[in-house]
């Protein structure tokens, strides 16, 4: 068990990306033992341990964690979110901002959205996203499916600076070579929100435009990739994660792409900025 942790540890502090004290255990599991081809290895000292293990009590406690890591493995394994291409639209910056401009008509697009830290439990009220990039900017247009339109006039307006409690689109930024990742959120009546990690003390100038229809809401972002330190010719890759908080009545939904964890920025999917 000593080797089997030494292994573990050794891997942890090898990888340089960013863990946080709320970091997924299958996504940790993919991360840090299925990628480096440890699980074969791992796998064995396990049912070696269970092997030498002289107390049934010891042994126990060896056979359970071995079906705690085999099951992490085999969620690991199913857990593949798909890699999305954002197609490069040059003159996006004239009216991507625009919800009926045809540029969105080139756009890539998730749908799907799985309730947040589940990885396959659909949303109880699906959300749909676009991609656009123009080399300096990211643009990213929600919309937002809502059965119920009224509930969203009897939320409280955010404090300035703060995080809108109730209903609200976030996106979650890292680029490649950063050290932390940039959060961006907007709620429906326009308040907005930025933070770099948890500091919601940095800001950026950036755009955000929502607009309201018969059973749903949408929201624009357009965040300046140039600011952020991306230059598409040189790194145009991106770990990107778009997430839907919904409150409804006392309960509180927060879905994403692939089911990711929001603050989580190593398993924030990677996308490919094309030029």
């Amino acid at each position: 068990m000593r080797e089997y942790y030494e292994a573990i540890h050794k891997a942890w502090h090898a990888d340089r990306r960013i863990s946080m004290y709320n970091d997924n255990a299958v996504e940790c599991a993919e991360l840090y033992i299925r990628r480096p081809g440890m699980e074969k290895t791992l796998g064995e000292k396990l049912a070696a341990a269970e092997k030498l293990a002289g107390r049934d009590t010891v042994k126990q406690l060896v056979r359970n964690h071995r079906e705690r890591f085999e099951f992490l493995m085999r969620s690991a394994a199913r857990s593949k979110p798909a890699v999305f291409e954002i197609p490069l639209a040059a003159d996006a910056g004239k009216t991507a901002m625009d919800f009926d401009a045809p540029v969105w008509n080139s756009a890539s697009r998730i749908e799907n959205f799985k309730i947040t830290g589940t990885r396959g439990k659909n949303a109880a009220v699906q959300t749909t996203v676009f991609f656009l990039h123009d080399r300096r900017n990211l643009y990213v247009r929600f919309r937002c499916a809502e059965p119920d339109m009224k509930h969203l006039d009897l939320q409280k307006a955010p404090y300035p600076g703060r995080l809108p409690p109730g209903d609200r689109v976030e996106l979650f930024l890292k680029t490649a070579d950063a050290k932390t990742y940039h959060h961006f959120a907007g709620s429906p009546s326009g308040a907005k929100y930025e933070a770099e990690g948890y500091n919601h003390r940095w800001t950026v100038a950036w755009d955000y435009a929502t607009r309201r229809n018969k059973d749903s809401w949408e929201a624009v972002m357009r965040i300046p990739l140039d600011k952020l330190g991306v230059r598409i010719t040189v790194n145009n890759k991106c770990r990107i994660l778009p997430v839907r908080h919904r409150v409804d009545g006392q309960h509180a939904e927060t879905s994403s792409h692939a089911g990711a964890g929001p603050h989580m920025p190593a398993a924030f999917p990677e996308m490919l900025l094309k030029e």
